[in-house]
């Protein structure tokens, strides 16, 4: 995290020093900040948040991918899609759990799992599950695939 977060800063700078917007480079800045303290504490799901945010305040391109890019992955990207519903689109923040669930219960990435391996459920088992932070477990119901 630390030398990603070095080499954002030095992007998120010259992005600053180029763009004429003050409000952009503010809210860019304050960014950063809050991600640097984060950085500095321990690891959260709110890194990957301010990483994606950023990511699009600069027009950045950018992946989610873990190691299979599969389940784990699903997880993060349903989460960020959950997060531009409701902070871009007009989904009420006060739904985002239920919408994220209904997404891993029933979007693409449980079809996904259906192509991938035969079985519409992830790969984690419930002692898994009780390790991921609250914000990438999937629903109930959902795990127990088996195959990875």
């Amino acid at each position: 995290n630390t030398e990603g977060y070095a080499r954002l800063t030095e992007y998120c700078m010259r992005y600053c020093a180029w763009t004429r917007n003050t409000n952009e480079k503010n809210k860019i800045l304050n960014q950063l900040e809050h991600l640097g303290k984060l950085i500095a504490g321990e690891s959260t799901v709110s890194i990957l948040e301010i990483y994606e945010t950023l990511s699009r305040s600069l027009h950045a391109g950018r992946i989610t991918s873990c190691k299979s890019a599969k389940d784990r992955t699903a997880m993060s990207v349903t989460l960020e899609q959950t997060r531009i519903l409701c902070d871009s689109h007009g989904a009420p923040s006060s739904k985002k759990d239920l919408i994220c669930s209904v997404m891993r219960s029933h979007g693409v990435r449980i079809v996904n799992t259906q192509k991938n391996t035969g079985k519409a459920k992830y790969c984690f088992n419930s002692i898994q599950r009780s390790f991921f932070p609250k914000e990438l477990r999937n629903p109930e119901g959902t795990g127990g695939g088996g195959v990875s």
